[in-house]
């Protein structure tokens, strides 16, 4: 907490500031400040604050997502994956940059063309089902990330057939 008026940092259970003596601000109730806290807490920015957001949201994996029954349960991998392709113009700065010098001094320069590329990003999901429910066609979109993820992009369903090829092409880090 800071003072309001000569700007010096103190203790929150200090009642007077310190430095300049004014009595120390109020707080606010508990519950109006978690209310502000959930009001400016800002959406993410990229794939790595996305993923940091889902895993503070908790996931039930002790009961089935479509009956809600904890008798008999089975957890089966799905993917949703995002696929961006743009283009990569590293080498195109670095032969411009190399060029300038090298063309008054050599006579000689190069130019190298942006390279298209293509980049996948996967979320690995873990839908829980009782048995009598994991028999029957899944309905993945009850997953409670899938329609957050489909918003900011996830638009690739991978079934769980995909993901255990995927997993066997995957090297063990």
């Amino acid at each position: 907490m800071f003072c309001p008026t000569c700007g010096v940092g103190f203790l929150e259970e200090a009642e007077f500031c310190h430095k300049c003596g004014r009595r120390a601000p109020l707080l606010e109730p508990p519950a109006i400040a978690e209310a502000q806290d959930l009001q400016t807490e800002r959406p993410p920015r990229n794939d790595r604050e996305l993923a940091a957001a889902l895993r503070r949201k908790v996931v039930r994996l002790d009961r089935c997502l479509i009956c809600s029954s904890a008798n008999d349960l089975v957890s089966i991998d799905f993917g949703l994956a995002k696929t961006k392709t743009g283009r990569d113009w590293n080498d195109t700065v670095a032969s411009v940059v190399v060029s300038a010098v090298s063309l008054p001094l050599g006579g000689f320069g190069r130019l190298i063309l942006p390279r298209k590329s293509t980049r996948t990003t996967l979320f690995t999901l873990r839908f829980t089902a009782c048995a009598n429910c994991a028999s029957e066609d899944l309905d993945y979109s009850l997953h409670p990330w899938f329609d957050i993820l489909v918003d900011y992009g996830y638009n690739q369903f991978l079934s769980p057939g995909e993901m255990l090829t995927r997993k066997a092409r995957t090297p063990d880090r």
